[in-house]
């Protein structure tokens, strides 16, 4: 008789926690694409960085030909002095302003000539996306 007891218990403990388990289940499923709770800002990514961010890519993708031996149309893209001073084509960018800044319009192939050219590999969408964000931002140096 104790025996049975037992396990009643133990299966109604086995049913709660399985009740508990779907309700949470549920909650998650009907939150799942809705905007936060009232009273809660989204959660806002970091600035993209010049140094850790920026930077890199142009040493990637861009420095290459836009060096200090080479300056291919009149540009030198190795300090961030340099990007903002720009080329025979003017400024890079147009702090706070991407579809202004001929930088973003290059990776992207808008109203200007696609960089890097197409025997190079160039940025990929998501690198773009930064680059785009980095100048929306205000193209800060954050060089130490």
């Amino acid at each position: 008789m104790k025996r049975i007891g037992s396990l009643v218990t133990l299966g109604l403990l086995a049913v709660t926690v399985c009740a508990a388990l779907d309700s949470v289940a549920e909650a998650q499923r009907k939150s799942k694409g809705k905007a936060p709770a009232k009273g809660k800002a989204p959660a806002k990514a970091a600035p993209v960085s010049y140094v850790k961010d920026v930077k890199p890519l142009m040493d990637k993708y861009c420095v290459g030909c836009h060096n200090p031996d080479l300056k291919k149309g009149g540009l030198e893209l190795e300090t961030f002095d340099q990007l903002m001073k720009g080329g025979n084509a003017g400024p890079c960018l147009v702090a706070g302003k991407s579809a202004e800044s001929l930088l973003y319009k290059s990776f992207t192939g808008k109203d200007t000539e696609k960089m890097p050219p197409k025997n190079n590999i160039g940025p990929s969408d998501k690198e773009i996306e930064l680059f785009k964000r980095w100048i929306d931002e205000g193209a800060k140096n954050d060089t130490p």
